[in-house]
Order: structure tokens, then C-alpha cells, then sequence
């Protein structure tokens, strides 16, 4: 599981986390959120959008360092190519109702 940052619309929650190593080292391991999670890449279903998963993966990279990757989208989501594009626009468009968004979703699901 992951927790969310002191101080963002994600703290107090914990994200429980699904990973699936059947071919790490040689192939990316896969990563699914089972907490809800509003996120601009992480659909409905848990699945996540995350470049050092695909075009960046490579078998030196550790498991530990995947997870802080997919850590610090929590605090800086990558809004060049978002898996939910409605909710990236809303991140860039209106701030403040994004985090309220995302704290509903948080105090919901992941507390």
C-alpha cells in the first residue's frame, strides 16, 4: 500500500495496491490501484498510465524504485498523456476543485 502525502488531497489515506511480478526482471511488473483513487493517470478500473512502466522500463530498475515512482505521481501527476483526460483538465483548469475532488475521494475510499 501507499500513503498519501502529508499535506495533499491524498493525505490520511492509504491506497492499497495490487503488483503483479510474473516477469520481473525481464518484463515491467503491473501495477493496479484496488483502493479508488481520483488520479488523472489511474482509470476507474485501478489501472495505471505510467511511462517508467512502458516506454521507460528496464530490468536493472528495482521494485523499490517503482513504487516511489508511482509514489510521487500522487504529488506531481504527468499531465502529458493522462489515462482519464477530464480529470488532468480539471488539475490545470481549476485547482481547488481538483483537490477537493480528489480529498473527497480520499476521505471515501482510502480512510
Amino acid at each position: 500500500s501507499i500513503e498519501g502525502t502529508p499535506g495533499s488531497p491524498y493525505s490520511g489515506g492509504i491506497f492499497h495496491i495490487l503488483i503483479i511480478i510474473q516477469d520481473y526482471p525481464f518484463k515491467a511488473p503491473k501495477f493496479q490501484f484496488l483502493t479508488p483513487i481520483y488520479h488523472s493517470n489511474v482509470n476507474a478500473h485501478g489501472e495505471i498510465c505510467l511511462d517508467i512502466l512502458a516506454d521507460w522500463f528496464s530490468s536493472c530498475q528495482t521494485l523499490v524504485n517503482l513504487l516511489r515512482s508511482l509514489s510521487s505521481i500522487l504529488d506531481s501527476p504527468p499531465l502529458l498523456d493522462p489515462m482519464v483526460p477530464d480529470i488532468a483538465e480539471l488539475y490545470v483548469r481549476d485547482r481547488g476543485m481538483w483537490e477537493r475532488n480528489a480529498r473527497e475521494f480520499t476521505e471515501g475510499f482510502a480512510m
